[in-house]
């Protein structure tokens, strides 16, 4: 069973707590570095959006690698990235429809949500709830519905 993140840009207030667990876990120090996530905030709009790999079913950034530094990890699903192969190219980045590949200006190489090896530790400290690791298909399911309920009026 595949499984993925999935954010509720209603629940996010912004607090960026999921970047600072992120961070930690991958790198021992809360830095922006470390983190595969990142809020965007949009000040006009009044809203929040925590950008993450989706984690494709057939991903893009994985066939445009043209060193083959991603992967598909065999347990969680998730793309990894190889930071031996990786040259820091960024046609990932360029390629990835979500936002959700980041260039590390440090070392010159990207990082990609690895969804914690299957324990994301952006899911269990948000404080909003925004953030869920769930099935593909149930996660596909919500989505349906939240667009159905906008559609015709009646918001889920």
């Amino acid at each position: 069973m595949e499984k993925t993140l999935t954010v509720d840009t209603e629940k996010c207030c912004g607090c960026r707590i999921c970047e600072q667990f992120c961070a930690f876990n991958h790198g021992k120090n809360i830095s922006e570095d470390n983190t595969r996530i990142r809020v965007v905030k949009d000040h006009k709009a009044f809203t929040n959006t925590p950008l993450v790999c989706q984690q494709c079913a057939d991903p893009i950034c994985i066939k445009v690698c043209p060193t083959k530094a991603l992967n598909k990890s065999a347990t969680t699903g998730a793309v990894l990235v190889d930071q031996e192969l990786c040259v820091g190219c960024r046609i990932c980045v360029q390629n990835c429809p979500y936002g959700g590949i980041h260039y590390v200006q440090t070392t010159k190489k990207v990082v990609i949500c690895d969804l914690c090896n299957g324990d994301p530790k952006c899911v269990v400290n948000c404080p909003m709830q925004a953030i869920e690791y769930q099935d593909t298909n149930a996660a596909e399911d919500k989505y349906r519905e939240r667009i159905v309920g906008t559609i015709g009026g009646v918001k889920s």
